[in-house]
């Protein structure tokens, strides 16, 4: 089932061949957070006018967390382990 229309970003998680793909609309975490701000300015459109960001090394969970609690993403990429699911 396709639930996903007139999104902008798609954000992958995790390594291959474990990788969720989440599609969003990037105004709504350019609002919450510096980070996505920066990283999405930093990725041009591909040919379906999306960008990509890929967080090989963040865990969904991390991901999860920072989102409904807005924990700090940029502490979770200097502390690699604490964020990594194994």
């Amino acid at each position: 089932m396709q639930w996903c229309f007139n999104y902008n970003v798609s954000i992958e998680i995790g390594e291959a061949p474990l990788i969720d793909i989440y599609k969003v609309h990037s105004i709504i975490l350019q609002s919450r957070s510096p980070y996505f701000k920066k990283k999405f300015d930093e990725i041009t459109f591909n040919e379906n006018h999306v960008k990509v960001l890929k967080l090989p090394n963040i865990s969904i969970k991390s991901f999860i967390k920072y989102i409904y609690e807005l924990e700090s993403f940029e502490d979770c990429e200097d502390k690699r382990s604490e964020c990594l699911l194994h």
